[in-house]
């Protein structure tokens, strides 16, 4: 089954197929810290600055969402998957 979500871009609605684009809990990054949180927003998104973290949970699991905005005040939120790390101690 798939959706096309615009004219250009198809998902694929396997689990293990989606796009990890991190733009809903669905599609989220999988996160291996925090630190890599940052570093891949600055990777995918140079003319945006994080202006809130916080953190969700979604059908039992736990998220980050970085609440990203650019100079023309666009504003994105950035979802990581960090049920790898998350309550595990340091």
């Amino acid at each position: 089954k798939t959706v096309t979500n615009t004219p250009q871009k198809t998902v694929n609605t396997t689990k293990k197929d989606i796009k990890r684009d991190g733009l809903s809990f669905k599609t989220a990054i999988i996160a291996k810290n925090i630190a890599f949180e940052y570093k891949w927003v600055r990777i995918h998104y140079p003319n945006y600055r994080v202006i809130m973290q916080s953190l969700q949970n979604n059908k039992r699991k736990y998220y980050d969402v970085l609440k990203i905005k650019n100079e023309s005040n666009i504003e994105r939120d950035i979802h990581f998957d960090i049920n790898s790390f998350f309550g595990k101690g340091f």
